[in-house]
């Protein structure tokens, strides 16, 4: 964050919000959103479409997994 930038709202601080794609609804690349939040246990949620209609967790371990097996520092 940068310094001169307000602070995220409370309870924000904790999530981000990515462009991203839907194959689902075909949506033209990076037309859909995606919000990526820290949960107070420690797992990291996933929200597409921000709708809170398909929302999925997974820990904070096994998604570092994922990335260093994708080749991600």
């Amino acid at each position: 964050m940068n310094p001169a930038e307000p602070p995220p709202p409370a309870g924000r601080r904790n999530r981000i919000v990515l462009p991203a794609t839907c194959s689902v609804h075909q949506a033209p690349r990076g037309r859909t959103t995606v919000a990526v939040s820290k949960l107070p246990d420690g797992r990291i949620e996933f929200d597409p479409h921000l709708s809170g209609a398909c929302v999925f967790a997974v820990e904070e371990d096994e998604l570092i997994k994922v990335l260093l097996r994708m080749g991600w520092r």
